[in-house]
């Protein structure tokens, strides 16, 4: 997208780390950002922080391993914006593996909301924006399980 000015954002694992650090650019660049989040208090200072920096923002606690949360996070976001331009994967947990080492089919826990819910979240906002067909999706891996070279 050239210009992102009046966009909505959605992005999840959205009130800490680069999921934050996501959410303070897309509001810079003066896109509507909904930030979701499985920590309640953490996700309400966030979104109190970027309302007092001028942002046009809604937080949703959202599991993203939870079909019904994710299912919540779009209508709630199609209610307040009307659309969905960007949607940022973010959410997982620290599993303590690598990327590489987590089983094809998660179960669990970290594994869950990294592997699943990756799917997960991107399953309603791919019906939302179908029409458009415009829409840029991000998955973002956690630190411990991003890529690291071998010697």
């Amino acid at each position: 997208m050239e210009q992102f000015e009046g966009k909505v954002a959605v992005v999840t694992g959205a009130a800490s780390g680069m999921g934050r650090a996501f959410t303070e650019r897309f509001v810079q660049e003066g896109m509507k950002v909904v930030l979701a989040d499985v920590e309640a208090g953490a996700l309400e200072q966030a979104v109190d922080e970027l309302k007092e920096a001028g942002g046009e923002v809604i937080g949703v606690r959202t599991d993203v391993s939870r079909l019904e949360d994710v299912e919540a996070l779009a209508a709630r976001t199609i209610d307040a914006f009307g659309a969905v331009h960007v949607v940022c994967n973010n959410a997982g947990g620290e599993s303590g593996a690598t990327f590489a080492d987590i089983p094809p089919r998660p179960g669990t826990g970290s594994s869950a909301s990294t592997c699943s819910g990756r799917s997960t979240a991107s399953r309603p906002s791919c019906r939302c924006c179908a029409s458009t067909r415009r829409t840029a999706t991000s998955s973002t891996p956690p630190p411990s399980q991003a890529w690291t070279p071998t010697s």
